[in-house]
């Protein structure tokens, strides 16, 4: 969509009203029966440059008999509906970054003096990367932001067949995701991931906490996961190759808490 300039003589701006919008299934040729597998919707929009919308859902096109299981007739053919809802769920994150508070002036007078830092580095990253960067936050390791911030506020639904009330019942979960990072030295960063569950039963709602290490190695890298609380307590402790084509060259070692063991 345009929108107008503010002021008089501005040309107008672009907004980006929804980002991107999938709808996909396939129909299975070989099979003799259930060809078409379950039809999929997701989209996915901004608001301004702080806040992500997205949204998923599945759907079957086939009946089901007196246990639940899936039948060759159509819900179209039996109950004149389209498709059946299996699941939905969406999230809204809100990202906060150290480089949200430096003027634009500055960096670009940076990039013309030449300077190297956070700033000079900033503009040669490209916003589909940092998106990229923002959904896939354990796989990156972006050194161009000092700090950065993301809480995910998270809701699913969830259809399973009751056989007792041969009908669907809906199981929805809501959790409240945060993750950051922060870096402490030119080659170190350190970050964080927790989540609390507003579903769970009390006492069970904290869901896994992770605390990391990186350490830049220059052609390789030092990794170092902790997860403090939970169950799964436990930790990780890696080093391998940065290039992608040798990933698979790498030391790792885990270890578990609550046992004699400790951290060895």
């Amino acid at each position: 969509m345009k929108v107008k300039g503010k002021e008089e003589g501005d040309k107008p701006r672009k907004v980006p009203i929804i980002d991107r919008i999938n709808i996909s299934t396939n129909r299975d040729l070989s099979r003799d029966s259930l060809n078409w597998s379950n039809l999929s919707v997701s989209a996915g929009t901004r608001i301004g440059s702080k806040l992500n919308i997205n949204y998923a859902s599945s759907y079957s096109f086939y009946d089901r008999n007196e246990s639940g299981s899936q039948i060759n007739t159509f819900l179209f053919d039996s109950e004149n509906k389209l498709a059946r809802l299996l699941n939905m769920g969406g999230g809204i994150t809100a990202t906060l970054r150290s480089t949200d508070f430096k003027k634009k002036g500055k960096e670009e007078e940076q990039l013309k003096e030449g300077l190297e830092g956070p700033a000079d580095e900033l503009t040669q990253v490209p916003e589909e990367l940092r998106e990229e960067i923002d959904l896939k936050r354990n796989e990156f390791v972006d050194f161009t932001v000092p700090w950065s911030a993301n809480l995910t506020y998270t809701i699913n639904r969830r259809n399973s067949f009751s056989r007792e009330l041969q009908k669907d019942t809906a199981s929805i979960t809501q959790s409240i995701i945060a993750r950051g990072d922060l870096t402490l030295l030119e080659k170190w960063k350190i970050g964080y991931s927790t989540g609390y569950d507003l579903q769970a039963e009390k006492g069970d709602r904290w869901t896994p906490t992770t605390l990391s290490l990186y350490w830049d190695l220059h052609c390789w890298e030092f990794k170092f996961d902790y997860i403090p609380i939970g169950e799964r307590k436990s930790f990780t402790v890696q080093v391998n190759v940065k290039a992608s084509a040798l990933k698979d060259l790498k030391l790792m070692h885990r270890g578990t808490f609550g046992n004699d063991s400790g951290l060895l």
